[in-house]
């Protein structure tokens, strides 16, 4: 049976005074990773979405993924993501009455 710890010593506890641990005992405070990279989410506009309306129209096969690509890659980018995109699409008739 493994010995009980007081919860003074338990790494993390402010009161012990030891920061908590990875399993490898590196620091678990600092993060190894890099920043991410966050982009404001920006609503698009009717218009923006009937852009994206007459590409998918020009392109008939082109899976929704390859279409969300190609906005992001344009120097105007438009971001949405596929499930976007799906929504949208299923909400097309409604968007251009």
């Amino acid at each position: 049976m493994a010995p009980r710890l007081l919860r003074s010593e338990v790494a993390g506890d402010p009161a012990s005074g030891m920061k908590p641990t990875t399993s490898h005992g590196k620091d678990a405070t600092i993060s190894s990773t890099a920043a991410s990279k966050t982009t404001h989410c920006q609503n698009l506009t009717l218009r923006d979405w009937m852009t994206v309306f007459q590409y998918i129209d020009a392109h008939s096969g082109l899976p929704q993924g390859c279409v969300v690509q190609y906005f992001k890659t344009k120097p105007d980018a438009l971001e949405f993501t596929q499930a976007t995109l799906s929504r949208e699409l299923k909400d097309r008739q409604q968007l251009e009455q």
